[in-house]
Protein backbone atom coordinates (compact mmCIF):
# COMPACT_ATOMS: atom_id res chain seq x y z
CA UNK A 1 0.00 0.00 0.00
CA UNK A 2 1.32 3.41 -0.84
CA UNK A 3 2.13 5.62 1.73
CA UNK A 4 -0.17 8.61 0.90
CA UNK A 5 -2.80 5.89 0.83
CA UNK A 6 -1.87 4.91 4.46
CA UNK A 7 -1.63 8.32 5.40
CA UNK A 8 -5.17 8.93 4.20
CA UNK A 9 -6.35 5.93 5.72
CA UNK A 10 -4.73 6.93 9.24
CA UNK A 11 -6.32 10.59 9.16
CA UNK A 12 -9.67 8.48 7.63
CA UNK A 13 -9.21 6.77 10.78
CA UNK A 14 -9.09 9.42 13.66
CA UNK A 15 -11.28 11.48 12.02
CA UNK A 16 -13.57 8.64 12.44
CA UNK A 17 -12.55 7.44 16.10
CA UNK A 18 -13.08 11.09 16.84
CA UNK A 19 -16.88 11.50 15.74
CA UNK A 20 -17.21 8.19 16.85
CA UNK A 21 -18.21 7.30 13.04
CA UNK A 22 -19.15 3.56 12.83
CA UNK A 23 -20.40 3.03 16.15
CA UNK A 24 -23.08 -0.22 16.12
CA UNK A 25 -26.15 -0.38 18.44
CA UNK A 26 -25.40 -3.93 19.61
CA UNK A 27 -22.22 -3.14 20.44
CA UNK A 28 -21.70 -2.68 24.22
CA UNK A 29 -20.46 -0.55 26.87
CA UNK A 30 -19.04 1.26 23.60
CA UNK A 31 -16.94 4.33 24.53
CA UNK A 32 -15.68 7.10 21.82
CA UNK A 33 -12.73 8.09 22.22
CA UNK A 34 -11.28 11.78 22.03
CA UNK A 35 -8.26 12.66 19.07
CA UNK A 36 -6.03 14.08 22.45
CA UNK A 37 -6.47 10.24 24.13
CA UNK A 38 -5.77 8.82 20.78
CA UNK A 39 -2.49 11.16 20.18
CA UNK A 40 -1.36 10.26 24.05
CA UNK A 41 -1.95 6.30 23.62
CA UNK A 42 -0.10 6.55 20.48
CA UNK A 43 3.16 8.44 22.26
CA UNK A 44 2.93 6.39 24.51
CA UNK A 45 2.97 2.90 22.90
CA UNK A 46 -0.24 1.85 23.94
CA UNK A 47 -1.92 2.11 20.55
CA UNK A 48 -0.16 0.88 17.36
CA UNK A 49 -0.32 3.40 14.62
CA UNK A 50 -3.20 2.84 12.04
CA UNK A 51 -0.94 2.54 9.21
CA UNK A 52 0.17 -0.44 11.23
CA UNK A 53 -2.81 -1.60 12.51
CA UNK A 54 -4.20 -0.97 8.31
CA UNK A 55 -1.74 -3.63 7.44
CA UNK A 56 -2.44 -6.43 9.71
CA UNK A 57 -5.99 -5.90 8.21
CA UNK A 58 -5.14 -6.09 4.81
CA UNK A 59 -2.66 -9.12 5.75
CA UNK A 60 -5.58 -11.28 6.73
CA UNK A 61 -7.51 -10.47 3.45
CA UNK A 62 -4.77 -10.30 0.53
CA UNK A 63 -6.19 -7.99 -2.13
CA UNK A 64 -8.89 -6.34 0.01
CA UNK A 65 -9.37 -2.63 0.55
CA UNK A 66 -10.34 -1.04 4.22
CA UNK A 67 -13.95 0.19 3.91
CA UNK A 68 -14.58 1.88 7.10
CA UNK A 69 -12.46 1.47 10.20
CA UNK A 70 -12.92 2.54 13.94
CA UNK A 71 -11.19 2.56 16.94
CA UNK A 72 -13.48 1.74 20.17
CA UNK A 73 -12.87 1.63 23.86
CA UNK A 74 -14.54 -1.46 24.79
CA UNK A 75 -14.73 -2.79 28.44
CA UNK A 76 -11.21 -1.21 28.77
CA UNK A 77 -10.00 -2.67 25.88
CA UNK A 78 -8.81 -0.83 22.54
CA UNK A 79 -10.24 -2.41 19.41
CA UNK A 80 -9.22 -1.84 15.73
CA UNK A 81 -12.37 -2.47 14.21
CA UNK A 82 -12.10 -2.95 9.99
CA UNK A 83 -14.54 -3.39 7.24
CA UNK A 84 -13.26 -5.10 4.50
CA UNK A 85 -13.58 -6.07 0.83
CA UNK A 86 -11.48 -9.22 -0.62
CA UNK A 87 -10.74 -9.27 -4.59
CA UNK A 88 -13.96 -11.09 -4.57
CA UNK A 89 -16.34 -8.57 -3.10
CA UNK A 90 -16.66 -10.63 -0.38
CA UNK A 91 -17.59 -7.87 3.06
CA UNK A 92 -15.67 -8.71 6.26
CA UNK A 93 -15.43 -7.48 9.64
CA UNK A 94 -12.29 -7.50 11.46
CA UNK A 95 -10.95 -6.25 15.05
CA UNK A 96 -8.09 -6.33 16.10
CA UNK A 97 -6.21 -5.68 19.58
CA UNK A 98 -5.15 -1.85 19.04
CA UNK A 99 -1.76 -2.09 21.18
CA UNK A 100 -0.57 -5.49 19.62
CA UNK A 101 -2.05 -6.22 16.44
CA UNK A 102 -3.52 -9.57 17.16
CA UNK A 103 -6.87 -10.38 15.69
CA UNK A 104 -9.98 -10.95 17.91
CA UNK A 105 -12.43 -11.52 15.50
CA UNK A 106 -12.50 -11.90 11.74
CA UNK A 107 -15.59 -12.91 10.05
CA UNK A 108 -17.84 -12.84 7.23
CA UNK A 109 -19.89 -9.42 7.23
CA UNK A 110 -23.79 -10.74 6.18
CA UNK A 111 -24.51 -6.80 5.02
Amino acid sequence: MKQSTRQWLACATLIAASLGIGGCASWSAQEDLPVSEIRHLQASGALLPFNLLNADVLALHPGGQVEHAALDKIEDRLLYQASVSDPNKMQWFVELDAKNGQTVTDKQDPH
